[in-house]
């Protein structure tokens, strides 16, 4: 029977005993939130059906406010990793001081402020609109694309001019400093990393936005995916968003491209591009039937992704949705979807899945 890691038991016992603290301080809220689901998965070219259930994740959210300037917030996730066996991962724990809605300073660790799904939907099951998070937004220490999250200082402001600019700014650890799937640990490497977000509302619900990430990996770093790299690589995304989420309106709408770019010396700048839009429509305050399109798309010629491809199915892929999320309540909402998923590797695959996310 595996066993927890005693960093794990200790990062778990510290938060507990935290959170423990903040329970007497003014205004805590603690919240629970899951997500079970079921999907149903054929693929005619390697003729396989298969059902699968998850039980998802089991997320504890705690949030404090200790005065009129500084907040604080943890979140901690059980979960069981196929390799590893059962695990508690902190995925946030970051203290705030509010200045004025121009200027505000978070330290800790938090999710990256790279672009919009990824800060407002990260763990959010019940609050996004779809199953599943966009494949191009998939962590890095689960062997996807992104620096979801880190540990660092941000800057951050909202609500400035006629405009409604806001912005986050944030330096981090940055890659390979928050350790790797299957016990893969990372070399930990010299530099930050370098995030940024500026965008403006001009309306209610709408955003425009832009955001990016730098950092530098070093010749002999080791990857999430345990390779180790054969020259330095300067790293660099690029990020635009446009979004309308008005509670008020009817239509709803999510659009967002990334480009992943590895800079190598001796090969040039390979990159991966991913992109996603959804769009959905509210029939009534219930009932909202949607549409979700995503495209990942990886340069075959890139030295950073050669042994993952073999191994864990990491593809340029599209894939669309046709979905419909009925809400009980706010703390209770039962999502549907039938995907069709065209891989390179994988070729087609379709079916149904159904998931059901509630908060307590």
């Amino acid at each position: 029977m595996n066993k927890l890691s005693p960093w794990t038991k200790a990062s778990a016992l510290f938060l507990l005993s935290l959170l423990s603290s903040f329970a007497h301080a003014q205004e805590t809220r603690i919240r629970f939130f899951g997500q079970p689901g079921v999907e149903q998965t054929y693929n005619p070219h390697f003729d396989k059906n298969a059902v699968y259930f998850r039980g998802g994740s089991f997320i504890m959210y705690v949030t404090s406010q200790l005065n009129e300037r500084i907040s604080v917030a943890a979140e901690l996730n059980p979960h069981y990793n196929t390799l590893e066996g059962p695990q508690i991962e902190i995925e946030r724990i970051f203290a705030k001081y509010y200045i004025k809605d121009y200027f505000s300073v978070r330290i800790g660790r938090m999710y990256n402020p790279l672009g919009f799904w990824n800060t407002n939907y990260n763990f959010g099951l019940l609050l996004q609109p779809t199953i599943s998070r966009p494949q191009i937004l998939q962590p890095l220490h689960d062997d996807g694309f992104t620096q979801t999250r880190d540990a660092g200082v941000q800057i951050e402001g909202n609500e400035m001019g006629s405009a409604r600019f806001f912005y986050k700014l944030m330096i981090g650890n940055g890659i390979g400093k928050n350790g790797g799937t299957g016990g893969i640990p990372y070399a930990l490497g010299n530099d930050l990393g370098y995030t940024a977000n500026v965008g403006i509302e001009p309306v209610d619900g709408l955003k425009l936005m832009a955001s990016g990430y730098y950092d530098d990996m070093l010749k002999g770093q080791t990857t999430n995916f345990g390779d180790s790299l054969h020259e330095d690589v300067n790293y660099y995304v690029l990020s635009g968003s446009v979004v309308y989420m008005n509670p008020e309106k009817k239509t709803e709408f999510i659009a967002e491209y990334f480009a992943h770019n590895y800079h190598y010396n001796s090969i040039g700048t390979k990159t991966t591009h991913g992109a996603y839009a959804y769009a959905g429509y509210k029939l009534s305050e219930k009932f909202i039937p949607y549409l979700f399109g995503e495209m990942t798309l990886i340069d075959d010629s890139n030295p950073f992704y050669d042994t993952p491809r073999a191994t864990i199915g990491l593809e340029s892929s599209k894939s669309l949705s046709l979905g419909a999320r009925y809400r009980f309540d706010p703390n209770a909402v039962l999502k549907l979807e039938y995907q069709v998923n065209y891989g390179e590797v994988s070729e087609y695959s379709f079916g149904p899945r159904l998931q059901f996310a509630f908060g307590f």
